[in-house]
């Protein structure tokens, strides 16, 4: 049959939520594993331990923090992408 198209805010007809009310809603309910959440963390330019990025920035502190707070919401898939290292 013809292709199916998928309208803004709505996945194709027959995909695991109806609209993206319903997907919102499922989070709080059964987690967001259920609802298909994919996180992508960008961009961490880890330094070696005990190293500043910068003088400044200490980049491991902050993605153990990203994964963290990334590891509550249960997401069915994280991606890492970008500049990993420095």
């Amino acid at each position: 049959g013809p292709a199916r198209q998928a309208r803004p805010g709505r996945p194709l007809q027959g995909g695991p939520t109806r609209d993206w009310r319903r997907a919102i809603a499922c989070a709080p309910a059964r987690g967001m594993a259920a609802c298909g959440m994919l996180v992508q963390l960008s961009d961490p330019h880890v330094v070696a331990p005990g190293t500043l990025l910068d003088g400044a920035i200490d980049t491991p502190a902050l993605l153990a923090q990203a994964v963290a707070a990334t590891a509550a919401l249960r997401p069915a898939a994280v991606v890492l992408t970008g500049d990993l290292v420095e």
